[in-house]
């Protein structure tokens, strides 16, 4: 059942991502006869400090591309066969600027249009880190350039104007459903890696030796991280828009697969488990409270020592603050404990009575 509500806790995570990624503008005039779109990032706060800004105007071919200055990441995917870049033929211009789209369309525009190519690393060079076409707009990033200047519109325009005749790119090879598939698996990766971390800092006791689940840990941990990375390059291969998909991947993958390879290790014992449940009471003789740093009260009932296989038995136990104040004159506690099919005693049940 535990395991259920982590993977979808993990299908959560990837929507709300996903969510997060939609850009809306402000619509405004440019002063000549013309409508811009302003998306300002802010931080802090009282979000008064601009961190980023997105310029934009409206571009609805339906195409979506992007391009950034080429760099080391993009380089060595390129080197290693994961990725595939269309090249203009102008060695400069691939050399600096890296095209995130597989769209014969784009790649045509761009070998054909000089004057495109030199409004492109103009802008690129001139403070803006990216240049994105979502379908409905065509924008220009910048984390320096936090105010559009005079300049600026006319790049944007001029790029505006030069992809007008773009039309949707066919997924005829599967490219974004297999960005889709590879970016769901990560998230719920993640998701279920965060739901075991959560129950880690909230002292949530399941295995009642983890130090002997250490190996199977992560041992586990690589081969997820080695299934699941390899499961996604194996999707992405050979296309450009594999990129920051990979990239992303690698970062979530290493920041979770820790967790997540406990946790599974955990549920894995428990899940299938078969045997029979050993009760082990033992009267509570101790009470405390433990005061976090911003004033966060944590209960703690503590108990004799006892063991279970010849190892000793934990002597204190987190507990709610009306199970705390229930104990006030004694109580026992009683450990519900399985052996684990994986070999791990572990806490069916942990329950306080008076």
């Amino acid at each position: 059942m535990w395991t259920l509500a982590r993977i979808l806790i993990g299908i959560v995570f990837f929507f709300v991502k996903l969510r997060d990624r939609r850009k809306t503008g402000v619509s405004l005039p440019d002063g000549k006869g013309g409508t811009y779109l302003l998306d300002l990032k802010k931080k802090g706060q009282e979000k008064k400090k601009t961190e980023e800004m997105h310029l934009g105007a409206p571009f609805v071919s339906g195409a979506v591309f992007w391009l950034h200055r080429e760099g080391t990441f993009d380089r060595l995917l390129k080197g290693l066969g994961l990725a595939e870049e269309i090249q203009t033929g102008d060695e400069s211009f691939d050399h600096n600027v890296y095209i995130v789209s597989d769209n014969p369309a784009v790649a045509s525009c761009l070998r054909e249009n000089a004057k495109l190519r030199r409004v492109i690393v103009a802008t690129i060079d001139q403070g803006f880190d990216l240049i994105h076409a979502d379908g409905r707009a065509l924008w220009i990033r910048s984390k320096t350039v936090l105010k559009p200047r005079n300049g600026d519109f006319d790049k944007l325009f001029t790029m505006v104007g030069a992809f007008k005749d773009l039309k949707p790119q066919k997924d005829s090879t599967g490219v974004l459903l297999r960005v889709a598939v590879v970016e769901i698996v990560v998230a719920v990766t993640a998701g279920y890696a965060a739901s075991v971390a959560l129950d880690f800092f909230d002292e949530d006791p399941t295995l009642v030796f983890p130090e002997l689940a250490i190996f199977d840990g992560i041992a586990l941990s690589v081969g997820l991280f080695v299934l699941l990375f390899g499961f996604a390059i194996l999707l992405l291969r050979r296309s450009s828009r594999a990129r920051w998909v990979l990239a992303e991947s690698l970062l979530v993958l290493l920041l979770s697969v820790l967790a997540a390879g406990f946790g599974a290790v955990r549920d894995l014992n428990a899940t299938f488990d078969r045997s029979d449940a050993i009760d082990v009471e033992r009267p509570v003789t101790d009470r405390r409270i433990f005061r976090g740093r911003k004033g966060r009260k944590r209960y703690y009932l503590g108990f004799p020592s006892a063991s279970y296989q010849g190892e000793g038995l934990p002597t204190e136990l987190k507990v709610s603050r009306r199970v705390y104040d229930d104990m006030e004159n004694g109580g026992k506690v009683t450990f519900r404990i399985k052996e684990g099919s994986l070999g791990y005693p572990w806490y069916q049940r942990i329950e306080t009575s008076r």
